[in-house]
């Protein structure tokens, strides 16, 4: 409708030749007023080629595999949206959820909304191990529970991520971008999704490197926030 605001989905892609075709594909059919922007992390497949045959989405490229955080805010930086969406490239989290994600926003309920998975049977064990252990670690250090820090479906209004300093890379953002929100005293509303997990065989990208990033960040954050 004419007088939705207008939501920016920000999509980092690395390699994702298999699945951005389709997801763009659902993206594009959504009822609303949306702005669509691919992040091009130097993949090495047909994905870029894949995304300029819609014409209606934005195609930002890096020349060097930087890491979602960057990808994030390449495309932060080119948005024009109210509200900003997170959406991974790889049909692990439908676009079906996006029009309850938004809408707690649009009816300014709150000024985040995370996508929280509920169906953890389905989740590999190293997940389901790396999403308690996030969730412990900030709950004890920072005081506050989130129960899915890591889900690809995160929606924010504009206005709030504006006047965060992020500096994390690749899948640090998640835990960085939580840990300030509670520092700013932004409330998170929670709101359950469908979640289709896939294997490392199937495209996975995170790691269990990438894990120990992520809880190194949570601890730099907490001796940050002491003064240390």
């Amino acid at each position: 409708m004419v007088n939705d605001p207008l939501v920016t989905i920000i999509i980092p892609m690395y390699n994702e030749s298999a699945t951005i075709g389709t997801l763009l594909g659902h993206l594009v059919q959504l009822q609303g007023n949306y702005e669509i922007i691919v992040i091009d992390d130097a993949s090495t497949d047909e994905s870029q080629k894949i995304v300029k045959k819609f014409p209606s989405v934005k195609l930002v490229t890096h020349g060097e595999n930087l890491g979602k955080a960057d990808a994030i805010q390449s495309g932060l930086r080119i948005s024009s949206g109210e509200i900003i969406l997170i959406q991974d490239a790889d049909l692990e989290y439908p676009t079906t959820n996006i029009p309850r994600l938004i809408e707690p926003i649009v009816k300014n309920e709150t000024s985040v909304v995370y996508g929280r998975r509920i169906n953890v049977e389905s989740f590999l064990p190293v997940s389901l191990i790396a999403k308690f252990t996030t969730s412990q670690l900030v709950w004890l250090l920072f005081g506050k529970s989130v129960q899915d820090i890591n889900t690809g479906h995160k929606v924010f209004k504009r206005s709030c991520l504006d006047r965060l300093t992020l500096s994390s890379k690749g899948f640090s953002f998640c835990v960085e971008v939580t840990i300030k929100l509670i520092q700013g005293s932004i409330c998170i509303l929670e709101v359950p999704i469908d979640y289709y997990p896939r294997t490392k065989r199937e495209g996975k990208k995170i790691s269990i490197f990438d894990g120990f990033k992520i809880v190194k960040t949570i601890f730099s954050l907490k001796l940050q926030k002491n003064g240390k």
